[in-house]
């Protein structure tokens, strides 16, 4: 992570007192390695030899029992953004902020959010403040770069058993999941008002 700033708490005046500001900019780099033991991530397969199942192995089966197979993965992000602030006196007893941010980044694309709040202090001891927000979060670098990866369950199902009249109860089912390289970031709005004492 690398950042820069700059504040002045004076970059002019208005009659109810001076505008401060901040700038920034930052830069940021992340990445993550899930490894996996060989005989879990493919590096030793297993291949089932016979019987109905005959055929299947990496990435729907491991090399050990009970464990399923999971690819080894990774991934990276590059993260430039920018972001201002200002802190506006409008009157005496009234203020105001207003903040913008803006990111891009290597694998999501880019996101833009602001936030606009005003407080009103009739004495000393007493703040009311109102802000109106945008958020939002980046996808978690796994969710994008993770590998095939199939994951079974086995049920006993006593309701099927009983519409069948026999014992027919014992089945699985199989989940694939893969990372999505499409994913864009989460984006939302906040409200509030609030009382300070």
């Amino acid at each position: 992570l690398v950042d820069f700033k700059l504040s002045n708490n004076n970059i002019f005046e208005l009659p109810a007192g001076p505008v401060g500001a901040l700038i920034g900019f930052e830069s940021r780099e992340e990445e993550y390695t899930d490894g996996r033991d060989p005989r879990i991530d493919g590096t030793f397969p297993y291949t089932v030899p016979v019987g109905p199942k005959a055929g299947l192995t990496f990435p729907l089966i491991s090399d050990v029992v009970n464990s399923s197979a999971t690819p080894a993965s990774s991934g990276s992000r590059t993260t430039s953004s920018m972001f201002a602030e200002l802190q506006i006196p409008l009157f005496e007893t009234v203020d105001a902020q207003l903040a913008f941010r803006y990111e891009d980044s290597d694998d999501y694309g880019d996101a833009s959010v602001g936030k606009f709040a005003i407080g009103w202090q009739p004495i000393d001891q007493v703040k009311l403040r109102y802000s109106v927000s945008e958020t939002f979060r980046a996808p978690a670098l796994i969710l994008i770069n993770e590998g095939f990866l199939g994951r079974s369950s086995a049920v006993n199902d006593h309701l099927l058993e009983f519409a069948a009249g026999e014992d027919q109860d014992n089945y699985s089912m199989q989940r694939v999941t893969e990372g999505n390289p499409g994913l864009k970031p989460e984006l939302g709005e906040n409200e509030s008002i609030g009382l300070v004492i």
